[in-house]
C-alpha cells in the first residue's frame, strides 16, 4: 500500500493508491479528522441545564441556562458588615428572575472560583447571543478578571465536607456544578459584595435606574407575585458580551492555544506531547 497524506505548510495533499492527490487546507484536513472520532461519552450523566461545553486539555467550561422562576431567596434586612452572617438579619423574599447564564469553570476536575452569571429575556440559541447585566446582590461588576463575578465564598466547605468519607474520591463535575446552584439560591443576598469588591450588581442596577419594579426589594416582590414573568419583560441592560467573547476570553486567561492551522503549529502540539501520552479530559 502506497497511500500517503503529505502536510506542509497549510495545506495537506492525500495521495490515494492509483487515484488523484487531493489537496486540503489543513484546518479543514484536522476538522474531518475530528468528526470521524467518537466523543461525549463519559462515565457520568450529563448536567441539567448545560448548553455550550468545551474541554481544552485540562480545563473544562461550561455554560449552563436556569429557567425563569419565582425564587425563594433569603435577602439581608441589615447591610451592616456584622449582619453578613447573622440568619436573624435575613428575610425570605419571593423574587422573580428570568433565564439565569452561567459561566463554570473546572481545572483538573475541580471547580475554579471564577464563576460569572448574567441574565437572559429569553433562552439561549447561538453562541452569539448577548448577555445581559443581572440585578443579584452577590455578582460583582469586572471583579477578579471577571465581568459578572458570582461570589462562591462559601462553596468550597460545602464541596469540601460533601467530599468527606467518599471511597470513589472527588467529586465529579455534575455534583459540584449541583452544589454550586444549590448555593447560588440556597445561601444569603447580602452586601458582601458592596462591602468587599466595592460594588453588586443590585447597586449598578439602582444607580442605572434599570427598572423601577427590581430596583427595590418590596418593588420587586410585589411585582413578582403579581406575575413572575414579568422579569422576563425587563429591559436589562446588555454587557457588550456574548456566549462566544466569555469563552474566548476564558480559554485565554488559561492559555488554551488557538486552532491549529499550519504545519508549525501541528508539529509543535505533537512534540509537546510525549509519545504515548494523551492529554488528559476532564470527566
Amino acid at each position: 500500500m502506497s497511500e500517503r497524506i503529505e502536510i506542509e505548510g497549510i495545506e495537506t495533499v492525500l495521495r490515494p493508491e492509483g487515484g488523484t492527490p487531493k489537496r486540503l487546507p489543513l484546518r479543514r484536513f484536522l476538522e474531518l479528522i475530528r468528526t470521524r472520532l467518537v466523543s461525549g461519552r463519559r462515565p457520568e450523566a450529563s448536567f441539567d441545564g448545560v448548553r455550550f461545553r468545551i474541554d481544552a486539555g485540562e480545563v473544562t467550561v461550561l455554560i449552563i441556562e436556569l429557567p425563569p422562576s419565582l425564587r425563594s431567596l433569603l435577602w439581608a434586612t441589615d447591610d451592616s458588615p456584622e449582619s453578613l452572617f447573622d440568619p436573624k438579619k435575613y428575610r425570605m423574599r419571593a423574587l422573580a428572575t428570568p433565564y439565569i447564564v452561567l459561566k463554570v469553570t473546572f481545572v483538573r476536575g475541580g471547580l475554579h472560583h471564577n464563576c460569572e452569571l448574567f441574565f437572559r429575556p429569553k433562552p439561549l440559541e447561538r453562541a452569539t447571543d448577548p448577555l445581559f447585566w443581572s440585578n443579584l446582590r452577590n455578582v460583582t461588576p469586572d471583579a477578579y478578571g471577571c465581568l459578572a463575578w458570582l461570589c462562591t465564598a462559601g462553596l468550597r466547605p460545602a464541596i469540601d465536607h460533601a467530599v468527606e468519607g467518599r471511597p470513589d474520591g472527588p467529586l465529579s463535575m455534575r455534583w459540584q456544578v449541583e452544589l454550586l446552584v444549590d448555593h447560588l439560591w440556597g445561601g444569603g443576598f447580602n452586601a458582601s459584595s458592596d462591602l468587599h469588591e466595592g460594588r453588586s450588581c443590585f447597586s449598578r442596577a439602582v444607580e442605572k435606574k434599570i427598572d423601577p419594579r427590581i430596583c427595590d426589594v418590596d418593588t420587586w416582590e410585589r411585582a413578582s407575585r403579581e406575575d413572575y414573568r414579568f422579569a422576563l419583560d425587563v429591559h436589562w441592560e446588555p454587557t457588550g458580551e456574548t456566549i462566544d467573547s466569555v469563552l474566548d476570553r476564558e480559554l485565554a486567561r488559561w492559555k488554551v492555544p488557538p486552532a491549529i492551522e499550519d504545519t508549525a503549529a501541528l508539529i509543535g502540539e505533537l512534540i509537546a506531547c510525549p509519545r504515548g501520552a494523551r492529554k488528559r479530559r476532564t470527566a
